[in-house]
């Protein structure tokens, strides 16, 4: 009988009949993930959907840079506190700046104001303190303030402001903002570089300091929609402010006012120095949230000015990532990510998505360094989503397939050949909806179960058939072959699932391995010795999952197994009888004889069954 082809058709539990039409699908689903993904985060990005969340994952490239060492910063910290009380009298501000312009630093800025005046006496004695130096930086605060400005590109705006005491307004005095606003998250990251009242602007107060630090008037004008600085735009937001660059905090020279009042400092520190003097103490909390990568989760006014400073002169601006450029990062990486990930096992996707995202992060620690503010978590949430549902494809199309030909397999070929059965679900050669093809079927009948029944115990009787049936199995499977059914008959089958072009030798070689086994499982209370009739025939055969939703099986019909179970129940006690299909392909290598006959529906001459005798001509 010439051999049939095995064409599975095609079903949602078939796989593609190659593996090339697989990949291609896998490309396919890929690209539509990837498309899916990548607009829709091109329309959160347009739409601004996470804004309130982007900074947050952005504070991870801030790489705080060396400070340049021309700032000092005078504290007035709680050892402040403890000498002098709080709020310091106008004498000790006196005595203090005093001592201060002795050491002839550079700028002085004052990061407190004294908008209430004090007594006569007290107030000409620190206004004539105040008047010695060139020039000094004195901090005012916006009231009744809007927070933005009215229009994009321009600076808040505000009613009036709060402004030192009248006599502490000395000629010499230049008047800046010490404002800062953080981000609608809690977070400061910039600082205006200017605020607006009728008729005035003041800078901020770090812009004040460096701009006489550098001999400059400091002085701020918009001209097409930019701030310029020594010749260099500063890339402001919307609403005036610049993002800035922070520095090392610890690295940035820091006297405390009570040591300095008591002659503990490092006085030649200042000379020539921009000196900046705040409070940073528990009495006034005004501190701010900074990015976490910075060391400290809170910086005082006067540091954020330090880093102002810092950042006009390293001139290494910082400005966010627009929205064109990370829309095109985000569809680079989504495509990618989406047209890979699904070709291979989840493990290794995994791998290979962290990867993405390690590359991700080397390319936006290099774009800090030359000024760009990556936006991180339009990245994260595309590639996450992407991998997970490339995932969810591989498991609902592939992986739930293969851990359900598994588990239909499991018990039925050996677990070595299991992988074997994959390998071949994989490459389309097998369906767990159906397929057709020749095959040989091996029937093994046990004998004398009636009157085992009577003469055993039922546990007895049990552990004897368990026994048998290991046995069986073992052999079978030893060969290479599959068992389909158990009970009194075994149906063991060859070249289901698996290719076995000598499939009737198998079946013959396990055939009197399986007659040998049995004569060595005989009960020592059975009156007459069991044994096995054993039919084989090779024919066409059908193999599927049957069964229904609560309970299906992958099994063997058709009429090779019909033949092989009519030939067993001809065969005497550990007889091997065979069919014509099966002598035909065994008769170089078997010695047999005839010995019935029977007809079979659809076959219009009876068929010559024969008996294959001992091994002495068998093939090894």
């Amino acid at each position: 009988m010439p051999p049939l082809s095995f064409q599975p058709p095609r079903s949602p539990l078939a796989p593609p009949r190659r593996r090339t039409n697989r990949r291609v699908r896998r490309l396919q689903v890929g690209l539509a993930i990837g498309i899916g993904i990548g607009l829709l985060s091109a329309l959160l990005i347009a739409f601004g959907g996470l804004t309130r969340f982007e900074a947050r994952l952005a504070d991870l490239f801030y790489r705080p840079r060396a400070p340049s060492g021309n700032i000092v910063l005078i504290l007035m910290d709680d050892a402040t506190i403890e000498n002098y009380d709080w709020p310091l009298e106008r004498f000790i501000h006196s005595g203090f700046l005093f001592n201060l312009i002795r050491t002839r630093p550079k700028v002085i800025a004052l990061d407190f104001i004294l908008p209430d005046p004090a007594s006569p006496q007290e107030d000409e004695m620190l206004a004539a303190v105040l008047s010695r130096p060139d020039k000094i930086v004195q901090p005012v605060l916006g009231i009744e303030a809007t927070r933005y400005p009215t229009a994009l590109k321009q600076f808040p705006a505000f009613a009036s402001i709060l402004a030192p005491a009248p006599l502490l307004r000395t000629p010499n005095t230049v008047f800046s903002h010490a404002m800062i606003y953080p981000d609608p998250d809690g977070v400061a990251r910039r600082i205006p570089l200017a605020i607006d009242v009728p008729g005035a602007r003041f800078p901020a107060l770090g812009f004040a300091a460096l701009a006489l630090y550098l001999e400059r008037e400091p002085v701020i004008e918009i001209q097409h929609e930019q701030v310029v600085f020594g010749g260099t735009p500063l890339p402001l937001d919307d609403y005036g402010q610049l993002l800035l660059h922070f520095v090392q905090r610890d690295a940035i020279k820091k006297i405390s006012f009570a040591d300095f009042m008591q002659g503990k400092a490092d006085y030649a520190a200042l000379r020539d120095k921009i000196v900046l003097v705040g409070p940073q103490n528990t009495a006034v909390r005004e501190t701010y949230a900074v990015p976490v990568t910075l060391g400290s989760s809170a910086a005082s006014n006067v540091e954020m000015q330090a880093d102002l400073i810092e950042t006009l002169l390293g001139g290494v601006f910082l400005r966010n990532q627009d929205r064109p450029s990370l829309i095109i990062e985000v569809l680079v990486v989504t495509l990618v990510a989406a047209l890979t990930l699904p070709q291979l096992p989840w493990l290794y996707a995994t791998a290979l998505a962290l990867v993405y995202f390690a590359v991700y992060l080397v390319y936006a620690f290099q774009r800090f360094d030359h000024g760009i503010v990556a936006t991180p978590l339009y990245v994260v949430l595309a590639l996450g989503a992407t991998y997970a549902l490339t995932m969810l494809y591989r498991y609902l199309s592939e992986e739930r397939g293969r851990a359900l030909v598994a588990r239909a397999f499991l018990g039925i070929v050996s677990p070595d050949t299991v992988n074997q059965v994959l390998v071949q679900y994989e490459r389309g050669a097998l369906s767990l909806s159906g397929g057709r093809r020749e095959a040989t079927v091996l029937c093994v009948s046990l004998r004398e179960l009636t009157s085992l029944s009577d003469a055993l115990a039922p546990e007895t009787l049990i552990e004897l058939i368990n026994r048998y049936t290991a046995r069986v199995f073992e052999i079978v499977f030893r060969w290479e072959g599959s068992v389909y059914k158990a009970g009194n008959n075994l149906f063991a089958v060859w070249n289901l699932p698996l290719d076995h072009p000598d499939h009737a030798r198998r079946a013959l070689h396990a055939a009197f391995d399986i007659v040998d086994a049995i004569a060595q499982l005989q009960p020592a209370s059975a009156e007459q010795p069991i044994g096995v009739s054993l039919g084989i025939a090779t024919g066409a055969a059908l193999a599927g999952r049957i069964g229904g939703t609560t309970r299906a099986d992958y099994t063997v019909i058709g009429e090779a197994v019909t033949l092989a179970e009519r030939v067993s129940i001809m065969a005497e006690n550990n007889q091997v009888l065979i069919d014509p299909v099966a002598y035909e392909q065994v008769r170089e290598a078997f010695e047999t004889r005839p010995v019935h006959t029977i007809r079979v529906r659809g076959k219009k001459d009876p068929l010559v069954i024969r008996q294959v005798l001992e091994k002495i001509r068998l093939a090894e």
